[in-house]
């Protein structure tokens, strides 16, 4: 599955496609030093990604910065947030790391490849379209009828249920669903608070993941692993993180 890179005003999203070069100059790996990062007070982070923000598919998420870096902490035994600033790269969460990760062999970096961006199919009004992404954008632009068709693609798709979901007794199958579906993320939606001890705790919004974009060199040894980026609406702080597919 290729990069699948989101918008949020008005939702829309594009995806990648490995090897193919277009009009902008996004890429797929290369080497973080080579590139002119420079990584404070922790070891230098995987770059899976890094995006042109002069492309109009490409959400200016970075206010400032002409490239987009999606990093990944690899040699760390859990995600992490960092901060970007031009070329400096500062770990500000969590507070702790355990290095002499991961177990596998990963690579010291990933083969640089260039990739483009296209902008795919997704209409907010559409139930099929919204559940497909429900994790991402939520389901608020549906309306009452397309709630009642969104409920009838949960039943369909998941085994997800009041009796074994929902935290309080008195949860109804939509409050159920609205709090536990979250595709594509098969483990729920991410719900996290931006962890910059210099940031206000707000929550964090899912602006990209991917699961194994390319057959030749492997992000995860394992294909049933996706990795996803959110960032900070206020301090725009990046978190990576993992989950299984």
């Amino acid at each position: 599955m290729p990069l699948q890179l989101f918008s949020h005003a008005p939702p829309s999203y594009a995806q990648d496609e490995i090897g193919k070069r277009g009009d902008f100059n996004h890429r797929f790996g290369g080497d973080a030093i080579q590139s002119g990062y420079r990584f404070h007070d922790c070891k230098p982070l995987h770059l899976i990604y890094e995006l042109d923000q002069s492309d109009p598919l490409c959400p200016s998420y970075l206010t400032g910065q002409a490239r987009l870096p999606l990093f990944y902490p690899f040699r760390y035994e859990q995600g992490c947030s960092y901060e970007v600033r031009g070329k400096d790269i500062r770990i500000v969460g969590p507070s702790w790391l355990t290095d002499n990760f991961p177990p596998w062999d990963a690579p010291e970096t990933f083969g640089e490849l260039p990739t483009c961006l296209s902008s795919m199919p997704y209409n907010p009004s559409d139930p099929q379209d919204v559940m497909a992404f429900k994790g991402v954008f939520g389901w608020d632009s549906l309306d009452e009828a397309g709630i009642k068709d969104a409920l009838a693609i949960a039943r369909k798709t998941s085994s997800i249920h009041p009796s074994t979901h929902a935290p309080e007794d008195t949860w109804t199958y939509e409050q159920t669903i609205e709090s536990c579906y979250g595709a594509p993320f098969v483990q729920g939606p991410p719900v996290a608070r931006c962890q910059n001890p210099k940031c206000t705790k707000e929550w964090l919004t899912v602006i990209a993941l991917q699961t194994q974009p390319v057959k030749t060199e492997m992000v995860w040894p394992d294909k049933f692993v996706m990795t996803y980026w959110q960032i900070c609406p206020k301090c725009k702080c990046i978190t990576a993180e993992n989950t299984c597919t």
